[in-house]
């Protein structure tokens, strides 16, 4: 993890709050920012827009695009109903009666195992 850059600034009023006059090599690319008071630190992250935001801020649509996103939405459903053709797996992979003997799975027989007895043996 790098060491944080540190730089001194001044305090100053402003109206009725204080400012803080951030260096040139700290500046932000936002117009805004969010302020999290931490203990006795004040850390001071750029604000950006929520999904909400900026959804809020888009033009409304027009007819034009209302026309063209319900053209979408017919296609999307057309396809949702065309059924997918079936694929003959067989063709592409074999049955199981084209495997080789060797590698078929016997069946489990139904009949549990038998248990078996271990004699401890005694030290010489």
């Amino acid at each position: 993890m790098q060491a944080p850059h540190q730089k001194d600034s001044t305090v100053f009023t402003s109206g009725n709050s204080q400012a803080v006059r951030i260096p040139k090599e700290f500046q932000f690319k936002t117009k805004s920012v969010r302020i999290i008071q931490r203990g006795d630190e004040l850390i001071i992250k750029p604000k950006y827009l929520t999904t909400a935001e900026i959804l809020a801020n888009l033009p409304p649509w027009t007819d034009e695009d209302s026309a063209l996103w319900d053209k979408v939405m017919a296609t999307i459903e057309e396809g949702r109903k065309q059924r997918e053709p079936e694929r003959d797996w067989a063709a592409l992979f074999g049955t199981d009666d084209d495997l080789p003997a060797v590698s078929k799975r016997k069946p489990r027989s139904s009949t549990p195992p038998k248990p078996t007895t271990r004699t401890a043996k005694k030290r010489s």
